[in-house]
């Protein structure tokens, strides 16, 4: 089974990284290894799933202007709307029960 780029894999995508941001943030935050070691593992649960679901991955070769696609902009977008989105919510609840 391979990993195919779509719009809601990459909403979906965003919406965990803002989850994961909210809830383990304040770990890697810390100055010491253990805020070390949990920032790199938070880029790692990140950004590989942002690699596969949100940028894709070519079987054919890398095309000169990829970046400038608009497929690939949609679903950049729409990673960044999930995150900001569900950043809001998981803010507005904390405001609300705090």
């Amino acid at each position: 089974m391979t990993a195919t780029a779509s719009n809601n894999a990459a909403a979906l995508t965003g919406v965990g990284a803002s989850v994961l941001g909210y809830l383990f943030g304040p770990l890697a935050d810390r100055r010491d290894a253990v805020g070390s070691v949990c920032l790199f593992l938070l880029v790692a649960a990140i950004g590989i799933p942002a690699y596969f679901f949100v940028f894709g991955v070519k079987r054919d070769g890398t095309v000169a202007g990829w970046l400038f696609e608009p497929a690939l902009l949609k679903r950049v977008a729409l990673c960044l709307a999930g995150a900001i989105s569900t950043a809001f919510v998981l803010i507005l609840v904390q405001k609300l029960f705090d």
